[in-house]
């Protein structure tokens, strides 16, 4: 990675928080296309994603394998997912954490699945009062917030205040996931990551973004689940 010339301005908590609540803030609704490849859960993988997302809790995601074969495609809204698997014609629902730990491989209890495939951080000034550590980096800030039974470590870019790295630890000091974020670029006003890293023990998945669109705007029906005829009732 190329460093910057020159030192990045000093900033307080306070803006630091305020900055990483806008950038998610500033995402009504996004569309993009990435590739996907995956370690620890059998053979390396390989896969293609359509993601669809509209504020605060609604999300679409289409997965397909080799040949361009849809492998799944799984609608979210709130703490619910319903999800179609076309290979097995196979229809599921459950709280969206428990089909990430089955079909996935990975816990997400304690995080945004929008903020996590998106590059973001929800995080607002408000959060200040957890903040237990805040301190200046060779390349930006780290700060650290302790709240409920978790501790969370954010990194934060020193020049534009995007965040670089977030963990999640447990208060007996056991890492429980990492995500990290980079190669940032302006994408229709806003600043995200091209490229995203899940890692949670042995297992790793990297999302590595090929388009995006933000705040464009797409049909309500691209949000629902495409079912077979004979299964249109379980989607209702």
């Amino acid at each position: 990675m190329l460093r910057r010339r020159g030192p990045f301005p000093c900033v307080g908590i306070g803006e630091v928080l305020t900055q990483l609540e806008a950038q998610a803030a500033g995402i009504e609704d996004f569309e993009g296309r990435a590739q996907i490849r995956m370690w620890g859960m059998g053979p390396n993988q390989r896969a293609w994603l359509r993601l669809f997302y509209k504020a605060p809790d609604r999300l679409k995601l289409h997965v397909d394998g080799a040949f361009g074969i849809r492998v799944l495609e799984a609608s979210l809204f709130g703490d619910r997912l319903r999800a179609y698997f076309p290979t097995s014609d196979r229809f599921i629902e459950e709280p969206t954490g428990a089909f990430w730990r089955n079909w996935v491989g990975l816990e997400i209890e304690n995080s945004d699945v929008g903020d996590m495939l998106l590059g973001t951080v929800r995080v607002s000034p408000a959060d200040s009062m957890y903040v237990s550590e805040f301190r200046r980096t060779e390349e930006g800030y780290l700060l650290v917030l302790e709240k409920g039974a978790f501790v969370r470590r954010l990194s934060v870019d020193g020049w534009d205040l995007t965040p670089t790295e977030e963990e999640m630890w447990d208060r007996s000091g056991h890492l429980l996931c990492r995500r990290t974020m980079a190669h940032f670029k302006n994408v229709d006003g806003v600043r995200l990551p091209e490229r995203i890293e899940l890692t949670q023990g042995a297992h790793r998945i990297e999302i590595t973004f090929l388009s995006r669109r933000v705040n464009r705007g797409f049909p309500e029906e691209r949000l629902h689940l495409r079912l077979p005829e004979e299964m249109k009732d379980q989607e209702k």
